[in-house]
């Protein structure tokens, strides 16, 4: 699921809000989600 999302937001279809929403559902954790932002 995370290398989805990272192509996802990669490409510009989900944004910061769409993978917060995943780690809400437990599809990736909170550091992940840093990861893909660049924000770690």
């Amino acid at each position: 699921m995370l290398d989805r999302l990272s192509a996802l937001y990669a490409a510009g279809r989900i944004n910061a809000a769409g993978l917060s929403a995943a780690v809400a559902k437990g599809w990736i954790t909170a550091e992940q989600r840093d990861a893909i932002l660049g924000t770690t």
